[in-house]
This record gives structure tokens, C-alpha cells and sequence, in this order.
């Protein structure tokens, strides 16, 4: 099991998404107005973009047990690939997460998992290779997904 936290920006939008995911914590962002630094300047690309950022993490943590996370990891060949510890979780973030897709006046959005020490690199995908990519346990984790 690691901690990692998901993050979601809904590129150019203005409107927040009320959103439900079950045993977490959603806290929200609007980029718009506020540029406060997230995750330090970790990413720069994204915390220079306008829109709505969604931080999703375990409801667990609020009480300080982090012993109930997401994801566990999986190394091949340097790919650090995110395995849901649970398949209701991975459901439920492809309903949020097209969801909020939608409402992106350019129905674009990013996708980071965060899991602190490794760097980071970027992908491009669309939709349909990204419901691919997390429904075959290929998702890696500190790469940036651009999914339109």
C-alpha cells in the first residue's frame, strides 16, 4: 500500500462538479481565483493552468490513519503502475472523472497521482485509450495525463 493522492484539474472551467466517491475526502480548488501553490512547484505546468482543481484522497487520512489508502504499486521495468486496492474505487473515478471531463469548456482535462520521492513525466491520451490505460492496471503513478 502507498500514499498517493489523486489530483484533477478541469482545464478553463469555471463551474464545480459536486462529486461522490465512496470513503473519500474531495477537497476543491478553483485556479481561477486562487494560485496558491499546490505540491510545492512540483508541477508547474499544471499550477500555472486556469480551472478547477479536485484533490481526491482516503477520508481516512482526515483522522491521521493511513493505513486504509487507494493503491498499492507495481515496478516494471521503471514503471511505477498503480493497482487499486479496491475495483469499486476504479469505477467510481472513471463516473467522476468524466464528469468533470464534461463540463471542461475544451473537455480536457489532467490527471496526476502523486506518489512523493519520484519525478514525473507527462502523457497525452485520449478518452478511450485513458478507460483503457486504468481499466488494464496500466496507469503509472507522477505521470501527468493531458486526456481530452
Amino acid at each position: 500500500m502507498v500514499v498517493a493522492d489523486i489530483n484533477v484539474l478541469c482545464l478553463d472551467s469555471k463551474r464545480i462538479v459536486n462529486l461522490k466517491i465512496d470513503n473519500a475526502n474531495i477537497s476543491i480548488f478553483d485556479r481561477n481565483i486562487d494560485k496558491d501553490i499546490i505540491y510545492s512547484d512540483k508541477y508547474t505546468h499544471l499550477q500555472k493552468m486556469d480551472g478547477i482543481w479536485y484533490q481526491i484522497e482516503p477520508l481516512t487520512r482526515l483522522a491521521g490513519d493511513y493505513k486504509h489508502e487507494f493503491f498499492n504499486l507495481s515496478i516494471e521495468d521503471s514503471r511505477y503502475r498503480i493497482i487499486f486496492e479496491e475495483s469499486a474505487l476504479k469505477n467510481q473515478l472513471i463516473c467522476v472523472l468524466n464528469k468533470i471531463r464534461l463540463v471542461s469548456p475544451k473537455r480536457k482535462i489532467f490527471l496526476v497521482v502523486d506518489l512523493q520521492g519520484d519525478s514525473f513525466k507527462e502523457s497525452y491520451v485520449h478518452w478511450k485509450d485513458f478507460i483503457s490505460l486504468i481499466n488494464d492496471d496500466e496507469l503509472e503513478f507522477n505521470t501527468l495525463y493531458e486526456i481530452s
